[in-house]
């Protein structure tokens, strides 16, 4: 007899999906050398942490999860006693998911001065396995593709493949603290597979941590080091960031995400030191479980010791997405 493989505890199990949809969502990138990336970067680094945190619904205690007796009836001695049965979500660790979202940014070439604007069509796909390696222990493994073609600056089209994989650490002592590490490579290609602009290898190590409200609403927030290894040295770079965002329930298929995130951005050459914080909000609409619709809007302000890396952004788009677990 087949025995499927059950998660233990559902509020852990939520925890890890969220945490693996945060790398899939959140690649590298390497600054103002390809500004569709950054900005789309800054955009879903913001998203990362509440990117489908619907999936995260907190959960009521164990004991109100466990089987319920009913209330007694004079039929009690005739029918026996009744229980409530509950079937056990089946933890599912393979996805596949894709992306269409359309964006617009006020200043698609990242300067302090003499801003342009632009729209851009961005394509994703990818497919994820999740195992769960033990109870508290999570495996992920990530192959995605992005398509970037923008309207006017169309010179600036290119291709992004990320590729990665890592584990994530359920904290027993603490409820829904998560820890994880995890390594990505990307590759930024320039029309075809063939035509190379940029490879970067990354390594993450991070915490996070979700505090629920009720069931409709929560905060979340976590903290993270990345150290970047680039054939690229003028763009190699390490992010160390915080972030914070609130989660709401409207209905049982709209949801608001407000969140906020701050980094600190040392580049390997040339002394350059930079500070991002960028805000992000966004409507989710999910009419069925595996097809979503967003709206978004998100601000960046980019600070840095050099004069030409100083600027700011604003981004505003819709995304149209389907996800299947199996």
């Amino acid at each position: 007899m087949k025995k499927n493989h059950q998660c233990p505890d559902l509020n852990r199990c939520f925890l890890a999906l969220t945490l693996a949809l945060i790398f899939l969502f959140s690649p590298s990138a390497y600054g103002q050398g390809m500004p569709g990336v950054q900005i789309e970067t800054e955009r879903q680094a913001e998203q990362g942490e509440r990117l489908k945190m619907q999936q995260q619904r907190p959960l009521p205690d164990k004991a109100a999860d466990s089987d319920k007796i009913l209330p007694p009836t004079p039929m009690d001695d005739a029918l026996g006693q009744q229980r409530i049965l509950k079937r056990k979500p089946v933890y599912e660790p393979f996805s596949a998911f894709a992306e269409s979202s359309f964006n617009a940014t006020n200043n698609v070439a990242l300067t302090r001065y003499n801003k342009v604007d632009d729209q851009y069509l961005l394509l994703t796909t990818g497919a994820s396995y999740q195992p769960l390696l033990t109870s508290n222990l999570i495996g992920e493994v990530t192959v995605m593709e992005q398509w970037y073609r923008y309207k006017t600056y169309t010179e600036l089209n290119f291709e992004s493949m990320n590729l990665g994989g890592g584990l994530t650490y359920m904290v027993p002592a603490i409820p829904r603290l998560a820890v994880y590490g995890r390594y990505g490579y990307n590759r930024l290609t320039g029309g075809d597979v063939n035509s190379e602009l940029f490879q970067n290898h990354t390594f993450t190590f991070g915490l996070f941590r979700s505090f629920p409200l009720s069931r409709a609403h929560y905060l979340y927030g976590g903290m993270s080091a990345q150290w970047g290894l680039s054939n690229y040295k003028d763009f190699e770079r390490n992010i160390y960031a915080a972030s914070l965002g609130y989660h709401l329930d409207m209905t049982e298929i709209l949801s608001f995400d407000i969140s906020s995130r701050f980094s600190f951005v040392p580049y390997s050459r040339n002394d350059r030191r930079d500070t991002n914080e960028t805000f992000y909000a966004g409507i989710t609409l999910k009419p069925i479980n595996y097809l979503y619709f967003q709206v978004f809007s998100s601000a960046g302000l980019n600070q840095s010791n050099q004069a030409s890396f100083y600027y700011d952004v604003l981004n505003f788009g819709g995304s149209a997405g389907l996800q299947f677990r199996f």
